[in-house]
């Protein structure tokens, strides 16, 4: 369906139509985490692919958040949706990460 961008609901004739839109919720964190000056390099949306930086990303339960540090997952919360877990991340990232902080 996100390749067709469009369907049709059938019930011997077309009843209704969409357009698959994908989620823009991580999109909108990113862009609030620059507008607060959080350093782009201390998170990773989407991925676990660095190490000592701030994750959150789909998980088998929903989405989780975590701290990255040599292969641990610390402080590793689970959220059931992705509206609260952008939320969280959000706080959780500019109560840590402050723009003048060192880390």
């Amino acid at each position: 369906m996100l390749q067709a961008g469009r369907f049709y609901l059938w019930e011997g004739r077309v009843v209704g139509e969409a357009t698959v839109v994908t989620s823009s919720l991580t999109e909108d964190l990113v862009r609030l985490l620059e507008e607060s000056k959080i350093r782009p390099d201390a998170y990773n949306i989407g991925s676990h692919q660095a190490s000592e930086v701030y994750v959150l990303k789909p998980c088998s339960d929903g989405w989780e958040t975590f701290y990255s540090e040599r292969g641990h997952k610390n402080e590793r919360r689970v959220f059931v949706t992705e509206a609260e877990a952008c939320r969280y991340f959000y706080d959780w990232i500019c109560q840590v990460l402050r723009p003048d902080s060192d880390d």
